[in-house]
């Protein structure tokens, strides 16, 4: 009996400690922003620092330090979770050079698209998911 109450209280003290370690290891993520018709469901700013829309509807990136002079991969879908689109050269990702060799704080790697959803990967990590909302 004792041994079930020394595990209730170990669990209860160290279950939400190690949600804690476990939240500070992960990349920190901005809170929901939204660009034109798209909102970002998650957007990790040492990656990515900021995102704009112009009325060419052009998504447009500043990458951060974590991404300068690393491969940007974007990968297009219909819906959340769908699978991917397939781009001009076949294949359901681009890989834009564009910014390679670039300051920090340039906009570039501009897209215009259809698309509901855009992901933007770097280093096999999803650093910004944006949604189309209208």
């Amino acid at each position: 009996m004792k041994s079930k109450y020394l595990l209730l209280i170990c669990s209860v003290f160290f279950t939400p400690l190690s949600l804690v370690l476990t939240a500070q290891e992960t990349p920190a993520a901005v809170a929901v922003a939204q660009f034109g018709p798209f909102r970002a469901l998650s957007m990790m700013p040492a990656y990515v620092s900021d995102v704009k829309y112009d009325e060419q509807q052009r998504i447009w990136l500043q990458l951060g330090p974590m991404a300068q002079d690393k491969e940007l991969v974007i990968r297009l879908s219909n819906a959340n979770g769908s699978s991917y689109r397939l781009w001009e050269n076949g294949q359901d990702r681009f890989i834009a050079d564009a910014h390679r060799g670039t300051a920090q704080g340039v906009w570039m790697d501009w897209i215009r698209t259809s698309s509901n959803y855009i992901e933007y990967w770097v280093d096999g990590k999803l650093v910004l998911h944006l949604e189309r909302i209208r």
